[in-house]
């Protein structure tokens, strides 16, 4: 997700989501986003047949990404030219998928898959709603 400042002329045409989140966690205040999403390349550490990419992207909070593998289980989100992201959002309901709902997300961040570094990590406890991982600072 990038903020709404660093939009690129060619695709202001692009939806934006507002997204709230709590102030005591990341002291944001409600934010204005769109998804970059489709500009990069995904890929999986494993799928479930019917459970792949198309479901962690289509936009339904019903769908959902099941993985079929060891541990653990990653997500490669991969541009093809530098690209500033402000967040990750990413909605989570142990309700609909408790078996698979992840309990932590590391977020890695780099040039390269071989450069990655930790940006940000979170645990959860039966998590339901939408977590944003801030990865810049505000001055930036």
């Amino acid at each position: 997700m990038t903020e709404n400042d660093e939009y690129d002329n060619n695709t202001v045409d692009e939806t934006a989501t507002d997204i709230q989140q709590n102030q005591d966690d990341y002291n944001l205040d409600l934010l204005t986003f769109r998804d970059i999403g489709d500009q990069a390349h995904w890929m999986l550490s494993s799928r479930k047949m019917g459970f792949g990419v198309e479901n962690l992207r289509d936009d339904q909070v019903e769908t959902f990404w099941q993985s079929d593998g060891n541990q653990p289980h990653l997500i490669n989100i991969m541009f093809s030219r530098k690209t500033s992201v402000y967040a990750l959002a990413v909605y989570l309901d142990y309700r609909q998928d408790e078996s698979y709902t992840p309990q932590k997300i590391l977020v890695r961040a780099g040039y390269t898959y071989h450069d990655l570094q930790d940006v940000c990590q979170k645990e959860f406890n039966e998590p339901c709603g939408w977590t944003l991982f801030p990865l810049s600072d505000d001055d930036q």
